[in-house]
């Protein structure tokens, strides 16, 4: 199983021709919550530290 990285797609498919690639519900959630946290990290980072969006994305 590999995960959804673009790079590990491509040479285990250039290694492998016949590989099935499969994504599962863990990975996907993963994925998710990381993409989301980036965004709230780069959102809370516009703001001060001391107002009310800031508090709120920080303790999202």
């Amino acid at each position: 199983m590999l995960n959804l990285n673009s790079y590990c797609q491509d040479i285990a498919k250039l290694m492998f021709p016949n590989i099935k690639i499969i994504i599962d519900r863990f990975h996907i959630v993963a994925m998710m919550t990381r993409s989301f946290n980036q965004t709230r990290v780069q959102a809370f980072k516009k703001y001060d530290n001391k107002s009310l969006e800031y508090r709120k994305l920080k303790f999202a």
